[in-house]
């Protein structure tokens, strides 16, 4: 799930809504990672999309989260906050939702603990994102900026780390973080065109959908379908193209199909989970890498 901001109001001049419990003086937002269990895997929940879902606690209360690295914010259900004024506006892949600063009193991920952090908060429900029910919180770029991410996909696990060296047998390949944005990016490279900039997107389970029939090229891609898609509260239609090879994070595959369209709006383009060439590996934004490891 792709998600950028428009602002409808700079930020500074909106005052934090915040849940019935919540004070409105509240200390600086802190971080907090329980050492001991840092390399303790969580496992990851099955759900319709086979995207990265696990179990965490927001606020004392027991939820679902999206693992989404296509998403500029941590992002948590306008459900859980009943005083939400919305005064921003998320831009998704094919739509446009409300989403209001909030302040949560505290977001536990595993090893870490997160406190009085600014979120945003929209309308996480299912029939608006097509997510499962129950995903209260979407973990975005920003989270995986502080502590690296490693997802073990063959044995359905996923931890938090910090990575002091690259791990024995790792390949690596560069990405970039855009704090403007809040985007991962990396390289792609369809039928051996000159390289295009992709948002790494883990909330996305398709391999790659572009905006422009320019990024494929006519010798290069062929139309065999069509495919529905519901993100942001609307449903859109991308063509499905059968494209000779695609390259992404140095590894080549032959003869796959992307997704092609616009949605509303932006003209970028995303890989999903689907086009990670690693079942195994770990995002490491603070160095600008993707390692890969041995399965």
């Amino acid at each position: 799930m792709r998600v950028a901001l428009f602002l409808a109001m700079a930020l500074a001049a909106n005052e934090p809504a915040r849940s019935r419990d919540e004070s409105w003086s509240l200390p600086t937002a802190t971080w907090t990672i329980n050492a001991p269990h840092l390399d303790d895997w969580l496992p990851l929940i099955p759900n319709a999309m086979d995207l990265l879902v696990v179990d965490v606690s927001l606020n004392g209360k027991a939820t679902k989260a999206l693992i989404d690295t296509g998403t500029a914010w941590i992002l948590v259900s306008d459900s859980l906050f009943a005083d939400a004024r919305p005064s921003i506006t998320l831009g998704t892949t094919t739509g446009r939702l409300p989403g209001a600063p909030v302040i949560i009193r505290e977001l536990t991920i595993g090893p870490t603990t997160i406190r009085n952090e600014r979120v945003m908060a929209t309308d996480l429900s299912a029939p608006k994102q097509g997510l499962d029910s129950g995903i209260d919180v979407v973990l975005g770029a920003p989270v995986f900026e502080r502590i690296s991410l490693e997802v073990d996909r063959d044995r359905n696990r996923v931890r938090f780390v910090n990575v002091s060296k690259p791990p024995a047998g790792a390949s690596s390949q560069p990405v970039q973080y855009d704090q403007a944005s809040g985007s991962l990016n990396v390289a792609v490279s369809i039928c051996g065109h000159a390289d295009l900039s992709a948002i790494l997107d883990t909330g996305f389970p398709q391999s790659l959908i572009t905006n422009t029939d320019a990024d494929t090229g006519p010798p290069c891609g062929r139309e065999i379908g069509s495919q529905l898609m519901r993100d942001g509260g609307a449903i859109s239609r991308y063509k499905r193209v059968s494209i000779e090879s695609l390259r992404i994070l140095g590894h080549e595959t032959r003869n796959t199909v992307i997704l092609q369209g616009f949605g509303a709006r932006q003209n970028t383009s995303s890989v999903g989970l689907a086009g990670i060439p690693f079942r195994h590996f770990i995002i490491d934004v603070s160095d600008h890498v993707i390692y890969g490891l041995p399965s």
